[in-house]
């Protein structure tokens, strides 16, 4: 029996406001496609969140690319499974039912013990205890103590060690790790500045053996500076040629209207960035001045502000 392990797509149509991050999404479809036909696995585990919003006001557009995406995957194995995550939830329910009237699939929203084969497999969503019984194969999405997120800080908190189980896979930690035993499988495609250089994966498990297979050829996200005109032109040069996202620190004046319709290049100035870090250690300001600043600092256009902070309010009143 094969199973192939993955997690944390985060499925939107934008990053920091622009639009194009779908085209992305299919990119992968196309990834994961050819690594089923190659490798024809019997079922898929989905370790939890899917879509990346925070809240079930998704775009149209955007539930039905993850609906058909999903269905076209399952098409092609004899069951896909989907753990909920933190992502897939609003007020502490899961708003992926949807996905469970479709042939194929199942979404996993409390604690279910499956038979598959001579195998029992615990899936456990976001937010579960652990189960006290054993099983073959347990299926998380938590965080896990020692384990290091992509801006490299390492997690206090969380699950240490699981007893009981021959495997233990779990998603929510998008870098791809393995902890105390626990399987980190990891995001298939970077998402954020943070994720630079780190390598991509999804896991075959093959009746007791795992093969890691890594994702290559999807966007990336890239940092770099520029000073001179020439560096400009190889960053042009670099934006033409590729789907990668890069994020460039120039001097303040520097002349970027040659960039201008290039979706994913991002600019941050040198005085801006300096100035904005010693006011943040002089002078202490409110949680809704710090996201709009936050905001601005990562190049969100000024128009869908007041729409971010009310989602970004309203998620705060819920936690």
């Amino acid at each position: 029996m094969k199973i192939l392990l993955t997690s944390d797509w985060h499925i939107k149509e934008t990053y920091r406001g622009r639009e194009g991050r779908l085209k992305d999404f299919l990119l992968l479809t196309n990834k994961l496609i050819e690594v089923i036909n190659e490798k024809e696995p019997d079922y898929i585990f989905f370790l939890g969140d899917l879509f990346h919003t925070l809240s079930p006001y998704i775009r149209k557009d955007v539930l039905n690319f993850g609906k058909e995406m999903i269905e076209h995957l399952a098409e092609k194995v004899e069951r896909f499974f989907i753990l909920v995550g933190n992502h897939d939830m609003w007020r502490k329910e899961s708003y992926l039912n949807f996905l469970d009237e479709r042939p194929k699939i199942t979404v996993i929203s409390s604690i279910e013990k499956v038979d598959i084969g001579k195998m029992k497999v615990v899936f456990v969503p976001y937010g579960f205890p652990l189960p006290k019984e054993n099983g073959d194969i347990l299926c998380l999405h938590t965080d896990v103590k020692g384990a290091v997120t992509s801006g490299g800080k390492v997690l206090e908190e969380g699950i240490e060690r699981v007893l009981g189980y021959d495997f233990v896979f779990n998603g929510h930690i998008h870098k791809p790790q393995n902890v105390n035993g626990i399987i980190c499988v990891g995001s298939p495609l970077q998402h954020d500045f943070s994720e630079e250089g780190e390598k991509r994966r999804v896991i075959l498990w093959n009746d007791g053996k795992m093969e890691d297979i890594w994702i290559e050829g999807l966007p990336s996200f890239r940092r770099m500076e520029v000073t001179y005109k020439k560096q400009a032109k190889q960053l042009l040069s670099l934006a033409e040629s590729s789907d990668d996202y890069f994020e460039v620190t120039v001097p303040v004046g520097f002349d970027i209207s040659v960039f201008e319709g290039y979706n994913r290049v991002f600019f941050r100035w040198k005085q801006i960035s300096v100035e904005v870090e010693e006011k943040e250690k002089s002078e202490p300001i409110s949680f809704e001045d710090a996201v709009i600043d936050w905001l601005k600092r990562n190049s969100v256009e000024e128009k869908l502000i007041p729409k971010v902070m009310e989602e970004v309010k309203n998620v705060w009143e819920v936690a």
